[in-house]
């Protein structure tokens, strides 16, 4: 019945993740 809102925030916390990662690989591959 809230599968929009459900999908809403997972692709939201999907995302968060993904940029927390990309945040946390830069300064490891640029070392």
């Amino acid at each position: 019945i809230g599968a929009s809102s459900w999908l809403d925030k997972f692709r939201q916390s999907f995302q968060a993740v993904l940029q927390s990662l990309k945040l946390f690989k830069t300064p490891v591959n640029t070392s």
